[in-house]
């Protein structure tokens, strides 16, 4: 199989996609994509950023007065359900495709959108205003 994405969009920054070893064929191999996503998860995998078997349970906000942050219960199914606590400087929940705007149903969500706590990413017009702020953090600062 071949895809239908340039590997220019398939990068990861720091990371760039092999050139494909058909000049004439610009799109990847299905393999070639897989090898590649498996290569850059490898490392990430190891350090602990990226989990697996892992099930959110709640998040929940930490005011500003007590350091700010957010409150994350996870449930670690690889470790037979152990739930665990740990705190996270932010916290991004995406749902559905980016083109059709969707929040889950949860209870409280629509006051910190209107307080512009939280968007979707169809909204997302560049990084003016965000100076100084994490993002898209991967992994939690320090576990309880």
């Amino acid at each position: 199989m071949i895809g239908n994405v340039l590997p220019e969009f398939l990068t990861f920054s720091g990371n760039p996609f092999p050139i494909p070893p058909m000049p004439d064929q610009p799109f990847p191999t299905l393999r070639e994509t897989y090898d590649y996503l498996k290569d850059f998860a490898r490392p990430l995998f190891e350090q602990g950023k990226i989990r697996l078997n892992h099930e959110v349970v709640s998040v929940e906000e930490i005011d500003y007065s007590n350091g700010g942050g957010w409150r994350v219960v996870l449930k670690d199914w690889s470790g037979g359900g152990i739930e665990k606590e740990e705190l996270w400087d932010a916290v991004v929940v995406a749902t559905v495709w980016y083109d059709n705007p969707h929040f889950p149903n949860i209870d409280g969500l629509d006051t910190i959108m209107k307080a512009g706590k939280a968007r979707h990413a169809t909204s997302w017009a560049g990084p003016s205003g965000y100076e100084g702020k994490v993002l898209f953090p991967t992994i939690p600062l320090s576990p309880c």
